[in-house]
């Protein structure tokens, strides 16, 4: 089994709760000289914090956590999925209407590439919007796409993916499905804590 790297300064992680943190750098406990890795939330009040390389480099205990969706308590990722900061930001200025208008933009987009389809010419390739994306499309809050989302988990393709991220707005890393997956899921669990029922 490959060994896992040790963390480097600057470097992004994500915690298996879905929060973002960005590494200060790994330090040497004085009195035990245990490897700490020190760490800074993404998130509130930016919080600094100090954790044993050992732990931090864990498996999550899934007996304990048996709705978490990756491997380890925290892994490193290119960048965090959406800044906290800025998705507090937008949710001040957007209005959940414009959200809806937004999702409607995306609706519009598809019915004119199925209404192309229908005038294209004997064998040029059809464009079909995916049962499973339309379903997704359709759904009225992020909690709801999330459920569709984890639903596919096993059954999604690259295509689907790629067509739910342009839905939201947002671009997810590249990599293979397992990854493009845990990206979007991310997203939209960042997404969901934000929503506001009204």
């Amino acid at each position: 089994m490959k060994e896992r790297e040790i963390p480097k300064s600057g470097e992004f992680y994500r915690h298996f709760k879905m929060k973002y943190y960005q590494i200060v750098t790994v330090a040497t406990h004085t009195e035990t000289r245990e490897q700490m890795v020190i760490y800074q939330a993404l998130y509130d009040d930016f919080g600094i914090y100090a954790r044993p390389l050992s732990m931090f480099m864990s498996k999550v205990d899934f007996e304990k956590y048996p709705d978490a969706v990756q491997t380890y308590r925290f892994e490193r990722v290119d960048r965090p999925c959406v800044s906290v900061e800025s998705l507090e930001r937008v949710q001040r200025k957007v209005e959940r209407e414009e959200l809806k208008e937004t999702i409607t933009e995306h609706k519009m987009v598809f019915e004119e590439k199925k209404i192309s389809e229908e005038k294209r010419k004997p064998g040029e390739e059809a464009y079909v919007l995916d049962q499973e994306v339309e379903r997704f499309l359709d759904a009225k809050t992020y909690k709801e796409k999330l459920n569709i989302l984890m639903s596919l988990r096993n059954d999604i393709t690259d295509k689907q993916l790629h067509d739910m991220a342009i839905t939201l707005d947002v671009t997810i890393e590249d990599g293979n499905v397992d990854d493009k997956f845990m990206n979007l899921v991310n997203c939209l669990k960042t997404m969901a804590r934000f929503e506001v029922d009204r």
